[in-house]
């Protein structure tokens, strides 16, 4: 299991020497680290730093004044925590080598082929507090011992979510106006803890209701369920993340039972601001519902695309 409080690195240099105008700094990576802070002193009682950057690898160049300097690093993962400083470690900084200049005489039939410089890749900012709006296209069945009804749905699904350490806050209601024959409706809450590394336990509770009518049949019910499953979160490179989702929801025993999967696509373009996202989604729903008089079951398989923004 992760746990929730960021251990300090452990550097290791004391002494070590480099010239002036070529000062390599290292540290052991950290596995989830998105970013590194080093902070650079020139005195002994670190009041104030000379130089404070942060950068995506564990190692930093940098040319500066002969003398002994002082530094100490600092993570932060992907939820936008950052881990305490580490120790204070030294370098001593030798005075700038005189090289000669040596004039190197270039054959004419040899080009050499200067490459572009490669900037490092930045990694986007976690959204640990989001509201979300994605309109959904869905293909709805219904079936009953006696009568099936099928059609096209248009529902909304309006999401708040907070992120904070190893848990996961999100608040959902999933709801159909647009259509005359079948209005479900899905409103809940959830909370997800991380198991290990990227797998999260899914629990939470809720309230579905349907309203179906045909030339046959008029369903109008009303329940509530507990949720139970499994959720897996992974950033794929620095502009998309990816979420698959099993889940359960159950009620009163022989009342409802339904099976829930879905795979969804955050997606970071450059041209938007920073703390907005688009969310593709695909998912499958199925219900098993039953009373005292009727058993029916419901097949419901949702495509969205929406907006996703911080705040």
């Amino acid at each position: 299991m992760r746990l929730s409080k960021l251990f300090p690195l452990i550097l290791f240099f004391y002494g070590f020497s480099a010239l002036a105008e070529n000062i390599k700094l290292f540290w052991p990576a950290v596995e989830d680290a998105v970013n590194y802070e080093i902070e650079i002193f020139s005195d002994v009682d670190l009041k104030t730093p000379f130089k404070v950057v942060q950068i995506q690898e564990p190692k930093f160049k940098f040319s500066g004044k002969p003398g002994k300097l002082y530094f100490r690093v600092r993570y932060q993962d992907e939820f936008d925590r950052w881990s305490e400083f580490s120790n204070i470690s030294t370098i001593q900084v030798l005075a700038k080598k005189v090289v000669p200049k040596i004039k190197i005489v270039q054959k004419p039939d040899k080009i050499l082929k200067v490459l572009p410089a490669v900037s490092p890749v930045k990694k986007p900012n976690i959204l640990t507090q989001t509201f979300g709006v994605v309109p959904i296209f869905s293909m709805f069945s219904l079936k009953t011992e006696n009568e099936s009804v099928k059609e096209n749905i248009y529902p909304l699904l309006f999401h708040l979510e907070k992120i904070h350490h190893d848990s996961i806050f999100r608040g959902e209601l999933a709801y159909t106006a647009l259509s005359n024959n079948v209005t479900p409706m899905d409103i809940g809450g959830s909370w997800s803890y991380r198991l290990f590394n990227r797998i999260f336990m899914k629990a939470g509770m809720g309230k579905y209701s349907l309203k179906a009518t045909s030339d046959d049949l008029e369903v109008n019910l009303s329940l509530y369920y507990y949720l139970l499953g499994f959720q897996y979160d992974k950033m794929i490179n620095e502009n998309l993340k990816i979420n698959f989702e099993l889940s359960t929801k159950f009620g009163n025993p022989d009342t409802n039972s339904t099976y829930f999967g879905k795979v969804a696509f955050q997606y970071f373009p450059k041209w938007m601001r920073e703390d907005m996202r688009l969310e593709f989604f695909s998912s499958y729903e199925h219900w098993h519902l039953e009373d005292q008089t009727e058993t029916l079951g419901t097949d419901q398989i949702n495509l969205g695309i929406g907006m996703i923004k911080g705040f």
